[in-house]
């Protein structure tokens, strides 16, 4: 029987992208559970496993000036574990005095197809990044071999037929969406909304056009699993040197009326080694670029009453990470941002932030 076990962040970043390759892996929670990567081991070691191979958590009382705490912080292990895994394993075994679980994975899901939403304005300014964004993803050799669809979402004014007919190898198609704008709101989550209940395949990826994608990309988003990932997103300067951008990033709340929700981490800070400040930290995703597994996901998740500049994403991850879904980053999967977001996001911003690491 092979078997693995999860004690530390370390483990944690060795299995993160191993899939059905263990009988059985137990999770220690003692140190995991006061540094915010209980989800991550979990989620982690469901996916590292075979089918009807087995989760053990081992739990320990914490301890506090070296006096025992209550037995009753098992209660954040439990619920953490059962938020997460519920609805995938069966459940063996729960005892509180032993502080212990033993679950059986039920199956595996290998994805063979995927939904590329875009969307799209209408505007003059963006028709030449339509057509950039579709070649990028008929780059991606891998599409030609699994069920797939491009959606571009955008006005009635515009005629999609010459970027549908230099891609006769490839589904693309129109979806028409004339409403995005309600009193000068951007009404951008009805949108994707929208694009969402459109898309029918097992990975929805949601993005605007700055987002280009590299030719791996099918190719690799198709042999991971995932709840909610973003993958590298990087921009490059005017001399040509790249920088990371707005993908993935650490907020210290959700709540959008505290103080410290400007405060935000990027991968300027703490580069991929993102784990070890989840201590404090909540995950977040730019609305960029949103990379969906909708088998798990099967609803629209954005809020139809947020619009552009309204915190909609991080409205979004709040929502998701509260229904017990892992929102995650893809290191080695690399797009490129055509252009910067806004001028808010230029390269002033930027530079600001690279030459201040107090800068917040």
């Amino acid at each position: 029987m092979k078997e693995f076990e999860i004690r530390t962040i370390k483990d944690i970043y060795l299995i993160k992208y191993v899939y059905e390759q263990f009988d059985q892996i137990v999770v220690y929670t003692k140190t995991l559970k006061n540094q915010g990567v209980l989800r991550h081991a979990f989620k982690y070691a469901f996916w590292a496993l075979k089918d009807n191979g087995h989760i053990i958590v081992k739990d320990q009382q914490s301890c506090r000036f070296g006096v025992g705490r209550k037995n009753s912080d098992f209660w954040v292990v439990r619920s953490e574990f059962f938020k997460t895994l519920y609805n995938v394993v069966c459940v063996l075994e729960v005892s509180d005095d032993k502080r212990f679980i033993r679950v059986q994975k039920q199956s595996s899901h290998h994805f063979d197809s995927i939904s590329f939403g875009l969307l799209f304005s209408g505007s003059d300014s963006e028709k030449e990044l339509l057509k950039s964004v579709v070649e990028s993803i008929a780059k991606n050799t891998a599409i030609r071999h699994i069920k797939h669809e491009v959606i571009i979402c955008g006005p009635d004014s515009f005629d999609p037929a010459q970027i549908i007919n230099q891609h006769p190898d490839i589904n693309i198609r129109y979806l028409v969406f004339n409403h995005a704008y309600e009193a000068g709101r951007f009404v951008v989550c009805k949108k994707k909304n929208y694009l969402y209940k459109h898309c029918q395949y097992e990975i929805i990826s949601i993005s605007h056009l700055r987002i280009m994608y590299p030719d791996d990309f099918v190719e690799k988003i198709i042999s991971r699993q995932f709840d909610i990932i973003t993958p590298r997103v990087v921009v490059n300067s005017p001399s040509g040197k790249q920088f990371s951008y707005l993908d993935y990033m650490l907020l210290e709340t959700y709540d959008v009326t505290a103080s410290g929700i400007n405060r935000r981490f990027d991968r300027i800070w703490f580069g991929d080694n993102y784990f070890g400040f989840l201590r404090s930290r909540v995950a977040f995703i730019d609305g960029g670029l949103n990379v969906f597994n909708h088998l798990a996901i099967k609803e629209p998740p954005y809020d139809d009453r947020l619009s552009w500049a309204e915190a909609e994403d991080v409205d979004m991850c709040y929502g998701l990470h509260q229904r017990g879904f892992l929102i995650d980053y893809f290191d080695d999967i690399k797009c490129e941002s055509a252009t910067c977001k806004t001028n808010l996001a230029g390269w002033r911003f930027l530079i600001k932030r690279l030459i201040s690491p107090l800068y917040k």
